[in-house]
């Protein structure tokens, strides 16, 4: 039994192209591990990223760094293994991996009955753009006279724009084969591998829009000007006209709207609060804040902000807890994406809600220049401590860097028409699992200089981070931090047909 388990293992690991075998050091276990944040990682000395595992469930057992390549294998049981490799070897070219990596499946002894995986719709699970590619496929693996069915996820991702790409290879039976790639999406990216969406040399296929599906901004002119009024010197006028529509299905009554309400972010992330307003086709005076449309009707809103002449207007949103608690809880329409826009890789609408991956998003000062980046590491939901996150805040800029956990709140726009949201209950430093280090409670501002990170666990009600918003608030900006899995949906599952 165990010499066939050893050959198992062989064949395995020459289906994966691997070489030499090195012993992987990780930190000590987490004093608390009920809370369930993965415990060990490993970080690229070659790209900078990390990956991140459960050590009860996870064995490092390969690991190798040559020539611009970096190889991480880690094991699970007898027979699922994963493996990370950041290669320049195709250059930035993720369809010529992913390529190579189906080739070197099929020429190993004993696979056959290569076949792409399909879902519950009939299409395949299967993808390809220049930012990545990925396919789930299904084999017969045959060994010493008897075989079985085993599920393969290739999935190659551009890592550093022109560079190099990031090749994960997930192989294991049928049967015990994680379908949400957990586990293998579990990689964060350094800042060598992500650019802010500003940025010329950006993979246009990595961002991932925020908040701009909303569509109720009609017409809008940047540079807005007016026979009565002028802006300050170093300021502009932006005009913008939003529709209001309150349909005779599905309203329990008249649309209540507060003008005043109203704010506009540019690119920066940057607040502005109406100077003016008019209302079209309200029901009260046009110059009132607040209407109430009744059903069947609409009205259009005409807002004027002053912004500085430099500034680029992004996103119109309704504060809807007021104006002392500005929100990103319910956008209204975006004319731009903003600077750092939270980048995340290309997610088919088949994957399950946990295969998402790491979380980037840029901080950049109200003139533009940029200060940080926040990475959405780790969470999870513990029956005594409820919802836990765990980020990572790195000074990307050029200076020091001051930045308060205390401001960050978790906001749920889908809990209308009351938007919830909520506060950390517990917040603490250095308190990452994966890393040395003694948990300290953070009481205030940290001050980090350019290079410099640390790492902030938060705790939040149980269920607080589900379809949530992490937003982090300072004195003039709202800035996004990332988004909670939401429990539902997911899209079509896989279908696996095995010849059994």
């Amino acid at each position: 039994m165990i010499e066939r388990i050893a050959r198992r293992l062989a064949l395995l690991g020459a289906l994966l192209l691997l070489a030499g075998a090195f012993p992987v050091t990780t930190a000590a276990q987490w004093s608390d591990p009920s809370v369930g944040l993965t415990d060990a990682s490993y970080v690229s000395p070659t790209w900078g990223y990390s990956i991140r595992w459960h050590s009860a469930e996870w064995t490092p057992n390969r690991q190798e760094s040559s020539g611009g390549d970096d190889l991480l294998q880690l094991k699970k049981g007898n027979d699922e293994l994963i493996r990370y490799e950041g290669t320049s070897t195709f250059g930035d070219d993720p369809a010529a991996c992913r390529k190579q990596l189906l080739a070197n499946l099929t020429g190993i002894d004993g696979v056959s009955n290569l076949d792409t995986v399909h879902d519950s719709d009939g299409n395949q699970i299967w993808f390809e753009n220049d930012a990545r590619a990925f396919g789930l496929y299904i084999f017969r693996f045959a060994q010493n006279g008897a075989g079985g069915d085993w599920l393969a996820w290739l999935d190659c991702q551009s890592l550093v724009p022109g560079k190099s790409v990031l090749a994960i290879s997930q192989i294991g039976p049928v049967d015990s084969f994680d379908l949400d790639h957990a586990q293998a999406q579990r990689v964060a990216r350094s800042r060598q591998s992500v650019f802010p969406y500003a940025d010329l040399d950006q993979v246009s296929s990595w961002s991932w829009p925020v908040d701009c599906s909303a569509g109720q901004i009609e017409d809008q002119m940047d540079d807005a000007t007016f026979n009565d009024a002028s802006p300050t010197p170093g300021m502009k006028y932006i005009w913008l006209q939003a529709r209001y529509y309150n349909p005779l299905e599905g309203s329990s009554g008249p649309l209540a709207v507060d003008a005043s309400t109203v704010f506009l972010l540019d690119m920066n992330d940057v607040v502005y609060w109406p100077i003016a307003f008019l209302w079209s086709g309200g029901p009260g005076d046009p110059k009132a804040a607040q209407q109430e449309i009744p059903q069947g009707n609409g009205a259009d809103l005409a807002l004027v902000f002053e912004i500085p002449a430099s500034a680029t207007p992004s996103r119109l949103q309704n504060a809807s807890l007021g104006q002392t608690t500005p929100t990103l809880a319910d956008p209204l329409g975006c004319l731009r994406l903003r600077n750092g826009l939270s980048v995340l890789p290309h997610l088919e609408e088949w994957e399950q809600p946990g295969a998402t991956e790491p979380q980037v998003s840029f901080v950049f000062t109200p003139d533009g220049t940029e200060q940080g980046m926040t990475t959405w590491l780790d969470s999870t939901t513990d029956p005594s401590l409820g919802d836990v996150v765990l980020l990572d805040f790195t000074n990307t800029g050029q200076a020091p860097w001051t930045i308060d956990p205390t401001a960050i709140v978790a906001e749920n726009r889908f809990n209308q028409p009351q938007v919830l949201q909520w506060r950390p209950q517990t917040i603490d430093l250095d308190a990452d699992p994966a890393a040395t280090g003694t948990p300290t409670a953070a009481t205030g501002p940290i001050d980090l200089d350019p290079g410099q990170h640390v790492v902030v666990r938060l705790s939040f009600p149980a269920n607080a981070l589900g379809c949530s918003k992490l937003i982090y608030v300072t004195a003039n900006q709202i800035v996004p931090l990332g988004d909670g899995p939401c429990s539902a949906g997911g899209g079509a599952a896989p279908i696996i047909r095995t010849t059994e």
